[in-house]
């Protein structure tokens, strides 16, 4: 359920929210909460190696003073790296605490077979029909995926990457900038496996193997 359109300034019924994270992803997402129409109150920004500072001049602080000080606030995880991301959506679903979408109103939606808890999708992004995202995915700027395409969970979309119908990308996949992922023949699905990283730039026409990277036009394997 997509459940926060927001700005960056709160507003009377404006929606409480956690963030943890407060490095280059955090500042990504408040820019793109900035750009939308409806406003929420971001409590605090989370950071355990580096609290007791300011973000853009929200409060930087531990989660452990976060769940104390915020205990109904839902929760955005605003880090870029799958594994840890993972691992954050883990530790505040231990403390039963809820984990909120943002899709930006700047983003192209089409009917989405499915998007699961706790995805975001920033301004410019165009998604297909027949799209499923799971958990946690994270797409960023000007992404666009085409029809009958799955995301699996965790996985990040940098800006501007570009997959073609009928790509199927397995659980916690990095997709680097500007990649491009299509089927070598037309109508043949093709599948990113599991923790595989996309390089910058890659053009990917082949499936590529689980825990592999991949980098390059035409994409070939370097690990």
């Amino acid at each position: 359920m997509i459940e926060i359109r927001a700005t960056s300034s709160p507003v009377k019924g404006a929606t409480a929210v956690c963030i943890y994270g407060a490095g280059g992803h955090a500042v990504d997402l408040l820019t793109q909460l900035s750009f939308d129409a409806r406003r929420f109150d971001i409590k605090c920004m989370v950071d355990d190696f580096r609290p007791d500072r300011q973000l853009l001049g929200y409060t930087v602080m531990t989660f452990d003073q976060a769940l104390s000080q915020n205990p109904d606030a839902p929760w955005l995880v605003a880090v870029g790296d799958c594994l840890n991301r993972k691992r954050i959506f883990e530790r505040i679903e231990s403390h039963n605490r809820r984990i909120i979408s943002f899709v930006s109103s700047l983003a192209h939606v089409g009917r989405v077979g499915e998007l699961g808890p706790g995805v975001q999708i920033f301004s410019g992004c165009y998604l297909s029909d027949n799209v499923r995202l799971g958990k946690g995915v994270v797409m960023n700027a000007n992404s666009s995926v085409s029809h009958d395409c799955v995301i699996g969970d965790f996985s990040t979309l940098s800006p501007a990457c570009i997959l073609g119908g009928r790509v199927c990308v397995e659980n916690e996949v990095f997709i680097g900038l500007g990649a491009k992922i299509t089927h070598r023949k037309l109508g043949q699905p093709l599948t990113v496996g599991k923790n595989a990283v996309v390089g910058v730039g890659a053009v990917v026409i082949d499936d590529v193997e689980s825990g592999a990277t991949v980098v390059g036009v035409p994409a070939v394997s370097i690990r």
